[in-house]
């Protein structure tokens, strides 16, 4: 993984060794928070074809609750505890690598909350929906120029099209089970 220096936007074309990076870590985190492979999902837009994405590796993780966080395995591989990160609900570790760029983002939720589901559903939207894809794709770009030393006003500026997509979770058609 390439990488983005702390509170930088920074978007390249999609690249296919991200899901080779996934495939790579997904079986370790699995051991280190003892989930079944449904519970490990790889999301945001390195996980969708086509996109430009930020080239931070984002995996979701599904838990029974935060209880069974193991924070310590997670440092032993060079992971940084962000506790919530703003995010009520999500536990947040992140890999940094040379010139304290972040590699890996790694998103714990808790079973009974909705945050698991909300990033599986994104993706498998935007995956399902090339043109609706392309527009995020597109939308992103325009922010990244306007804010390339601004990542929270960068995520702010795509709420409002990352809610409308979300909007439509609860739908019979796309509904996704926990």
């Amino acid at each position: 993984m390439e990488g983005v220096e702390r509170n930088k936007v920074k978007l390249v074309p999609h690249n296919k060794e991200w899901e080779n990076e996934f495939r790579r870590i997904k079986p370790i985190l699995m051991t280190i928070f003892n989930v079944k492979s449904d519970n490990v999902q790889h999301v945001g837009s390195t996980a969708v074809r086509g996109i430009v994405a930020k080239p931070i590796l984002d995996i979701a993780i599904n838990l029974e609750s935060f209880s069974v966080l193991n924070i310590d395995g997670m440092a032993e591989l060079g992971y940084e505890d962000r506790l919530e990160a703003g995010v009520p609900g999500r536990r947040l570790f992140v890999l940094k690598g040379n010139e304290d760029r972040s590699l890996h983002h790694i998103h714990c939720f808790e079973r009974n909350g909705d945050g698991f589901r909300k990033q599986v559903f994104f993706r498998d939207y935007l995956i399902g929906h090339p043109e609706i894809a392309m527009q995020y794709s597109e939308l992103k770009i325009g922010l990244a120029l306007i804010t390339p030393d601004d990542r929270k006003r960068y995520t702010e500026g795509k709420d409002r099209f990352v809610q409308s997509i979300l909007e439509k979770m609860d739908s019979e058609v796309f509904k996704i089970d926990q």
